[in-house]
């Protein structure tokens, strides 16, 4: 009996195929030692030159150089930064323990508002003051001759 093998139609024979879907590879002839290898064919070339890659290292370099330098300005921005903040938040408490609070703009505008007000009260109250010292320095001397008739009356009549 013969051995089965799948059969190849005449389209699997052109195409380098058989039923299984995989390509047949070409296989070279072998070459006597003596001869050397083949040279690759030419292609265009993918990959750049040192030249090209030393230059493109050079960019990366100095880019990470920059990116550095830019870190460590920022860092001590930070730092500088912290530092004023923890300066100024001790500053704080410490006139807070003191009972010297500064006020914000908000808090200055009130104390302006509500010091404008008082000042305005006080005035009213003031003059209504002096109105009424006046009135009664007026009426002193009608009390001081309402008091000397009324001794005058109360005394007893000598003849």
């Amino acid at each position: 009996m013969r051995s089965r093998t799948p059969a190849r139609s005449s389209c699997a024979r052109r195409s380098g195929t058989s039923t299984g879907g995989a390509p047949r590879r070409p296989t070279r002839p072998s070459l006597p030692p003596s001869h050397p290898p083949p040279h690759p064919p030419i292609t265009p070339s993918i990959t750049p030159s040192r030249a090209a890659q030393a230059k493109s290292l050079d960019k990366v370099e100095e880019a990470h150089k920059a990116a550095t330098k830019q870190q460590k300005g920022l860092e001590k921005q930070l730092a500088d930064i912290s530092d004023a903040l923890a300066r100024a938040t001790a500053e704080q408490q410490e006139a807070e323990s003191r009972g010297e609070v500064e006020m914000n703009k908000r808090q200055r505008d009130e104390y302006s508002r509500l010091k404008g007000e008082a000042g305005a009260k006080s005035a009213a109250l003031h003059e209504q003051l002096s109105a009424m010292t006046r009135e009664l320095r007026s009426d002193e001397p009608l009390l001081m001759q309402g008091r000397t008739k009324l001794d005058e009356l109360a005394a007893p009549h000598t003849p």
